[in-house]
């Protein structure tokens, strides 16, 4: 018991700079995913004004036959 209590002081000690830096790393890595996410997020509104909405997400208006309606 008393090998296990020295072992983790010991660690807490020596293996906190180490500890820091993984920290540090993965902070970085996966504030660059978050970055990139956003970045295709927006890239994705852009609307380049030939195509609605509707058009985009599938959904277009229908008339009495069922057949989609042409936006003019």
């Amino acid at each position: 018991m008393a090998a296990i209590l020295i072992s983790g002081a010991i660690s807490v000690v020596v293996l906190d700079r180490q500890r820091g830096r993984v920290g540090v790393a993965a902070g970085g890595f996966f504030s660059r995913i978050n970055a990139r996410i956003d970045a295709s997020t927006r890239s994705e509104d852009i609307d380049d004004g030939e195509e609605s909405a509707a058009e985009v997400s599938g959904q277009r208006e229908k008339g009495p036959e069922g057949q989609p309606v042409d936006e003019k």
